[in-house]
């Protein structure tokens, strides 16, 4: 395991430019302060603004200080200095949350994980997430306005990231990264990416479940079809970019359910964005690795943001569902003194995964093949664009 601590520095520069600079100004001023709270024997600081009522002995896990890793000792100290402070300053009439735009913004793909990117980042302390998916900026509600998208959004503190999630932002209207970086300029963009054949399947079921298309038809068949229908002219434009993301555009408003075999056509979408963002600013994560290593991709991400690394690999659980489950630490009394404890896991829902396991059973070997034989030239062309090669 990794033990080192460069992530837990706080006073790097994050995405927002200001917050940091407010943190450390916030430390210095509580310095004094935290002495004053532990003699106290303070009950609970910093996390209950976000959390809720989370601070009791049953919904808790203590360990002593031997018990904890070093990676665990050194991110709790940090943290206590964090809580501490924000719990200062949250006492100021000055320093209250307001409505504001998102920080981040993760843009999909569809049926690749978002949820538990939601999840993950949900778990971080000084990141805030939306419930619901705003859908502003794909459908016709973006036409009432950036105050009417604030009503989707929870209010913030100033230290606070605010993250939204919208799957369908990646490969819907072409006109949505112009859209968002012109009304959400600094805000950075992440997006999931999975197997694009085992993606077709799990939107397929959800479209099934949407009543966008039929269960008596069966999946089988409708691949079959959308190959049948398009492969043929999708593989003469290949590469002819410009011509091949019109053409995918013409498909869906042609088709609208076609979205289920060209969504996993990442190579063509991700170049729309790239027209308007810097590959810096656009963080790709492998949904596998997403499932499987989320220690790993919370680590990259709180990187990426320039957020402490409150978030380590030993708050995370693998759950009887094959989920991982997340802690986030909490600041509370022990004995008289206060300590950095954590939240006993929270494990995303049983419904999570379920269009992946399908209620029509698995599809043939023949579709996925076929599938899998399709995808296959445009997927080499996504590795070459991105030079990293995924396991697909």
């Amino acid at each position: 395991m990794d033990n080192s601590t460069d992530g837990l520095k706080p006073f790097k520069n994050d995405i927002r430019g200001h917050s940091i600079k407010k943190l450390q100004f916030m430390f210095i001023l509580c310095a004094g302060v935290v002495f004053v709270f532990m003699s106290t024997g303070l009950r609970s600081i910093g996390a209950n603004e976000k959390r809720g009522n989370v601070n009791t002995r049953n919904n808790l896990i203590f360990k002593s200080e031997n018990e904890k890793t070093e990676n665990e000792r050194a991110r709790d100290q940090i943290f206590l200095q964090y809580a501490t402070s924000v719990k200062f300053m949250n006492e100021l009439d000055s320093y209250k949350k307001t409505s504001r735009l998102p920080d981040v913004i993760g843009i999909g793909a569809e049926k690749c994980g978002t949820g538990a990117l939601r999840s993950l980042l949900g778990s971080h302390p000084m990141i805030q997430v939306t419930d619901k998916e705003p859908h502003f900026f794909d459908r016709l509600r973006y036409n009432r306005g950036i105050g009417f998208y604030k009503t989707f959004l929870p209010k913030v503190s100033p230290h606070e990231l605010l993250f939204e999630k919208t799957p369908a932002y990646f490969n819907w209207n072409s006109s949505i990264p112009n859209l968002i970086k012109k009304d959400v300029p600094d805000a950075k963009i992440i997006l999931v990416l999975c197997d694009p054949t085992a993606r077709v399947f799990s939107d397929y079921e959800q479209e099934v479940a949407l009543g966008h298309a039929s269960r008596a038809a069966g999946f089988d068949f409708l691949t079959e079809s959308l190959l049948a229908h398009y492969s043929y002219q999708l593989n003469k434009r290949m590469d002819k970019d410009d011509e091949q993301i019109e053409y995918i555009a013409a498909m869906f408003k042609d088709y609208t359910t076609s979205h289920v075999l060209t969504t996993g056509l990442y190579y063509y979408h991700l170049l729309r964005w790239y027209k308007v963002y810097n590959r810096s600013e656009i963080h790709i994560i492998d949904g596998e690795e997403l499932i499987n290593n989320p220690g790993k991709v919370i680590k990259e991400l709180q990187t990426f943001l320039r957020i402490p690394e409150f978030i380590i690999s030993e708050d995370l659980t693998r759950s009887d569902t094959g989920f991982y489950c997340f802690s986030h630490p909490v600041v509370t009394s022990q004995d008289e003194k206060v300590v950095v404890s954590k939240t006993k896991p929270h494990c995303m829902s049983r419904s999570k995964g379920r269009t992946r396991m399908g209620k029509s059973g698995k599809p043939r070997d023949i579709s996925i093949t076929k599938l899998r034989r399709f995808y296959a030239p445009y997927n080499q062309k996504l590795y070459k664009l991105l030079g990293r090669k995924f396991n697909w």
